[in-house]
C-alpha cells in the first residue's frame, strides 16, 4: 500500500509539471509536518494496556484551483498523510513494534482571504487509511502484535495560510480522520493531526 501511494504522489507531481504554468499561482503544493501524540490504549478482551510514544506526522498535497470568487478560491487537493508512531510497548506482555500508517483522502478545500496576505480554509474529503490494531499472540509467548488495518475514512478540518512572497507561504492546519474505531491508539473513531510548514504557489 505505501509503495502505490508513494509513486501515485510522484506521478501527480512530475505529470502535473506542464500545468503549473497555466495561469496565475493557480496551484499549491505543500510539505507541512508535526507530533504524534503519545496514546495509552486497552487490547480488547484483556487486561493489557499498549503505550505508544510521541511520534511523528507528515502530509504532502497537490492542490488545483477549479473557482476564483469574490469570497474566495475552491481548489480540488490531494493529500498524503505520512504516520510514524514512536515505540508501541504492551504493559503486561512482551514485546514492542513499530507500524507506519498514513492516510489518502482526495477533497476540496476553500479559501477565504482575510487581509491581503492571509487566509483561512476549511477542508473535507474522503479515501483510504491505514491503521494500527494491537493484538496479544495466542501462543505461550503472550506477545504484542501489531496489525496494519485498512479503512475507509472521510477527513474534514481547516487551517491558515500566511503568504510570505509570492511563490511562498507559512501554513497550519488541523485534520480530523474520521473511521477505523478503536485502532492506531484511539478509542473512538476520531484521529485528529495538528500540521504546520509551508506551501509553494505556481
Amino acid at each position: 500500500m505505501r509503495a502505490i501511494v508513494l509513486k501515485l504522489f510522484l506521478i501527480l507531481i512530475l505529470g502535473s509539471s506542464s500545468v503549473f504554468g497555466q495561469g496565475p499561482q493557480n496551484r499549491e503544493l505543500t510539505f507541512l509536518a508535526g507530533p504524534l501524540r503519545s496514546t495509552t490504549q486497552m487490547i480488547p478482551g484483556s487486561s493489557v494496556a499498549v503505550s505508544t510514544s510521541t511520534g511523528l506526522i507528515f502530509e504532502n498535497s497537490i492542490g488545483d484551483q477549479v473557482l476564483s470568487t469574490s469570497a474566495g478560491a475552491l481548489y480540488v487537493e490531494v493529500p498524503v498523510v505520512w504516520i510514524f508512531p514512536g515505540e508501541s510497548v504492551a504493559l503486561g506482555a512482551t514485546g514492542s513494534r513499530h507500524l507506519m500508517g498514513n492516510f489518502v483522502t482526495p477533497g476540496i478545500r476553500f479559501k477565504i482571504p482575510l487581509q491581503s496576505r492571509v487566509s483561512a480554509y476549511g477542508i473535507l474529503g474522503g479515501g483510504y487509511g491505514v491503521f494500527r490494531r494491537y493484538e496479544l499472540a495466542t501462543d505461550a509467548s503472550n506477545g504484542l502484535l501489531v496489525q496494519a488495518v485498512g479503512r475507509w475514512v472521510f477527513d474534514f478540518g481547516g487551517g491558515a495560510d500566511v503568504r510570505l512572497s509570492r511563490p511562498f507561504s507559512l501554513r497550519v492546519e488541523v485534520r480530523d480522520f474520521v473511521g477505523g474505531k478503536g485502532l492506531s491508539g484511539v478509542d473512538g473513531r476520531h484521529h485528529v493531526i495538528a500540521l504546520g510548514g509551508i506551501a509553494l504557489h505556481f
